[in-house]
């Protein structure tokens, strides 16, 4: 019977299957070893036994619980931010009537360009308590001591984290606003319902499930990141599953790669239950979906004599995301050495673009850069729209 199945399949259906067990494959094969690997005694191919001393290890020092807390504090914020942001973002420019909103639309995408590493380097230089910019700025035209702000710390944390997770969120979040029918609205305006009834009532229980959707998912992509754990949390002295991970494979002598497979498995444990929740949510969106004939346009909202505070809040957030971001970036480039008291004076210097491009591997670096993003990127896409 399995045989004549096999043999009677379309070529559409064994394509699909076929890329499926790729699919389980690459997916269960790593996540096997990294299971095996919390169990066994030696090194990854090295000679050892089967054991439950690391387990034993991590569930018996205090300090796990401390990572929990940390871990779910700084994703859990850092979702919350993002999501919020992005919520505001996503409202302003594609349901109200709010001056120049048009020119906004894809201007929060933008910040996706720029890699983790390198948006965490220059939060850092902005606001480390005893030589980020900003904070010295602060001291020389306040005469206080305090910082105005210290990166290094929870807040610090989830505020790098979070802004960073904007771009994505808006993303998804302002596709779900351009597609919601806007009848129920109309209905309800037409009906006398103010304008923050109708937003209570009717706009956010059909949102809800997309926000609460792309929350999920920001919140499992905070849970596994390493940067900001790593270049923030670590100085800070704030530590969570991943930075633990990292010292317990790379700091440690010797390498203890049990233990480091160890915390692995409950970051893994966490964040399928949050996968699990992610698809129910996105399950759930099917109850909130409006069922039309016809087409239609998202409803404008007239903001009144708010209009131009939507504006306005979305010049500051491409103000603080993109131009101070960039811009920071930009002047630690052209820095011989950091000094936030002599920016633009003699220490200004192009030798690092000299030595970067005088460089041989700079251009086969650049190529394997762009051939790897774009296989991977065609790969992931055309696999994706396959098997959905």
């Amino acid at each position: 019977m399995l045989v004549n199945r096999l043999l009677n399949m379309s070529k559409t259906s064994a394509i699909f299957y076929l890329l499926l067990g790729i699919t389980l494959f690459l997916i269960i094969y790593p996540v096997s070893f990294l299971i095996f690997g919390s169990f066994w005694s030696g090194n990854p191919g090295g000679a050892g036994e089967l054991t439950l001393d690391n387990y034993v290890i991590v569930f018996s020092d205090p300090k796990t619980l401390e990572l929990l807390v940390n871990s779910l504090a700084y994703a859990l914020g850092s979702a919350l931010l993002g999501v919020s942001v992005a919520t505001v973002l996503a409202f302003i420019t594609t349901r109200t009537n709010a001056p120049l909103r048009k020119y906004f639309i894809f201007i929060p995408i933008l910040p996706i360009i720029l890699p983790g590493m390198v948006d965490n380097l220059a939060w850092i230089y902005l606001f480390s308590p005893n030589s980020g910019l900003a904070n010295t700025w602060w001291r020389n035209l306040t005469g206080f001591a305090d910082p105005l702000f210290n990166i290094y710390s929870m807040t610090g944390m989830i505020w790098v984290m979070g802004i960073s997770l904007v771009p994505l969120a808006y993303l998804v979040i302002s596709a779900a606003f351009q597609t919601m029918d806007p009848s129920l609205e109309e209905t309800a305006r037409i009906s006398g319902s103010s304008l923050f009834s109708i937003f209570r009532k009717i706009t956010i229980p059909l949102m809800f499930p997309a926000i609460l959707s792309v929350y999920l998912l920001t919140f499992i992509l905070a849970f596994e990141s390493f940067e900001t754990p790593a270049m923030i949390g670590l100085p800070a002295g704030i530590d969570v599953f991943m930075s633990q991970i990292y010292q317990s494979v790379v700091w440690a002598i010797p390498p203890s790669y049990g233990l480091g497979t160890a915390y692995a498995s409950i970051i893994l444990v966490i964040t399928m239950t949050a996968v699990f929740l992610y698809r129910k949510a996105t399950s759930r969106q099917e109850k909130f979906q409006v069922i039309t004939g016809k087409g239609y346009q998202p409803g404008i909202l007239d903001l009144g004599k708010w209009k131009w505070a939507g504006t306005a809040v979305l010049g500051f957030y491409v103000f603080v995301h993109i131009v101070v971001v960039f811009g920071m970036v930009l002047i630690l480039s052209f820095q011989t050495y950091w000094d936030p008291n002599n920016l633009f004076g003699s220490n200004l210097t192009l030798r690092n673009y000299e030595t970067v491009i005088s460089q041989r591997r700079i251009v086969s670096s650049l190529i394997n850069s762009g051939v790897v993003s774009v296989v991977s990127a065609t790969i992931v896409v055309i696999i994706a729209a396959i098997l959905t």
